[in-house]
């Protein structure tokens, strides 16, 4: 009953915001969004008692209730727009067909190997899953700190994430579903085909769209995690999905992509809180609204909600008692930035380049390269049509300051980790979010029809 709310609360979502989308697009985001409501609930409803059902289906049930009169309400304003008509290649149909096939393959291998494997791979099972499988024999947050004694250093291992992907693990488990990795074939197929959605939106022919998906589906790094029950496949589906809704405003500037860009970057801070790359959408969106002064209130609405989601959790931790001295992340953090200021060197930062460029180049020369080739495309389109192509800068800065705020980040982890030039498997896994990014801009600057 749980997981059917969810579900019926994010479609009414995306109805009222995209309804001129696709009936499975508005599902796959419907059901995102459904999720992230129904987890932060139930992080609240964890903080103060043991999970209670009948609460939660009472305040998701009154919020499904507020938004149906909202639809009710708004049901013609949009009715006039007409859902988008896509062009099919009909000289490239074998070409096409060949595409779907292996796509369809490399998605069926997801998809069996997410359902037939339990839980298993480091965090994953020791973290996620055991904080579902504690909360849902009675515990609470408060009774989780006691477990931190089990902890020889008296780390707060148990807080070091949000409680996205572990409540949406409970949240299956409540109705009776055993197995939770179900919620990761929605991020990761549910990503790919909005990573589809998006490109044929901007004009990208199909075969060049179904091109850089197997691109995207191929990676070892995106396949890797896309078959885990992990964070990293959420992260992406709620951050990038958000920075593609940010573009689709900033193109059409239509009012629901800015609220649904916001809505889900700012899930993105309850699944994964250790890279704050909210940072980067919201300098992007400042970058926006300093050159068009008129939106600047939207900017500010938009800082004050992530900025306030996202510390949410840090909330949370911090109203426990735990009865002891224990570090969590924000005290991890606060340690690591006063090391770093205070022990500033030239030295280390050429240390931390010379790594961050070792571990970047054993995952990434082809991305980099592919990168810096659209951009140098882009840089001579724009000298041609310097009215129509201006806002699509805003995808190389993203990506841009992405990287910037991973380097200063590895930076500052090296003053607070001593074995910190033996993570670079961690950054690269950091760094994939760089690799869709990249596709999508070489989609619209290369293969766009509209330029």
């Amino acid at each position: 009953m749980l997981t059917f709310s969810s579900v019926v609360f994010g479609l009414l979502v995306t109805n009222l915001l995209i309804r001129h989308h696709s009936l499975l697009e508005r599902v796959v985001v419907g059901i995102a969004i459904g999720l992230g409501f129904v987890t932060t609930i139930m992080t609240v409803n964890l903080l103060f008692s043991p999970i209670n059902i009948s609460v939660i289906l009472f305040v998701l049930w009154t919020s499904i209730l507020m938004l149906t009169a909202l639809f009710l309400l708004l049901k013609n304003r949009g009715a006039s727009r007409k859902k988008y008509r896509y062009e099919k290649d009909a000289g490239n149909k074998k070409l096409v067909l060949l595409s779907k096939l292996i796509i369809l393959s490399i998605s069926i291998i997801v998809l069996v190997s997410l359902i037939l494997w339990p839980v298993r791979a480091w965090d994953s099972l020791t973290l996620y899953d055991f904080r579902a499988r504690f909360f849902a024999q009675g515990n609470t947050l408060q009774d989780m700190t006691d477990l931190v004694l089990y902890n020889d250093r008296k780390v707060a291992y148990y807080y070091s994430y949000p409680l996205l992907t572990s409540n949406s693990h409970l949240l299956l488990y409540l109705d009776g579903i055993n197995n939770p990795k179900w919620v990761y074939i929605l991020f990761s197929l549910g990503f790919y085909y909005l990573v589809y959605k998006f490109l044929r939106r901007n004009n990208v022919s199909e075969i060049a769209s179904l091109g850089l998906i197997l691109l995207l589906v191929t990676n070892p790094i995106i396949f890797g995690i896309s078959i885990i029950a992990y964070t990293n496949m959420p992260y992406l589906f709620y951050f990038i999905g958000g920075l593609l809704y940010f573009y689709s405003w900033l193109k059409e500037k239509r009012l629901s992509y800015l609220i649904l860009s916001i809505i889900l970057v700012s899930f993105s801070t309850q699944t994964r809180s250790a890279e704050p790359f909210y940072i980067v959408y919201l300098g992007t969106f400042a970058l926006y609204s300093l050159k068009n002064r008129k939106y600047l209130c939207h900017f500010l609405v938009s800082l004050l909600i992530i900025i306030s989601v996202s510390q949410f959790w840090p909330w949370v931790i911090r109203s426990l008692d735990f009865k002891f001295q224990v570090q969590t992340v924000n005290d991890y953090t606060r340690n690591v930035l006063s090391q770093g200021i205070k022990y500033f060197s030239f030295s280390r930062i050429f240390e931390v380049a010379s790594f961050y460029w070792k571990a970047l180049q054993k995952a990434y020369i082809p991305t980099i390269i592919l990168f810096l080739t659209t951009l140098l495309i882009h840089i001579r389109i724009f000298k041609k049509n310097v009215n129509g192509f201006y806002y699509q800068f805003y995808y190389p800065i993203t990506i841009i300051s992405l990287l910037i705020l991973l380097f200063i980040g590895t930076y500052f982890i090296s003053f607070g980790y001593v074995f910190w030039y033996k993570i670079s498997n961690s950054l690269i896994r950091s760094s994939i979010i760089i690799y869709p990014l990249t596709l999508i801009y070489a989609g619209l600057t290369i293969f766009s029809k509209k330029k």
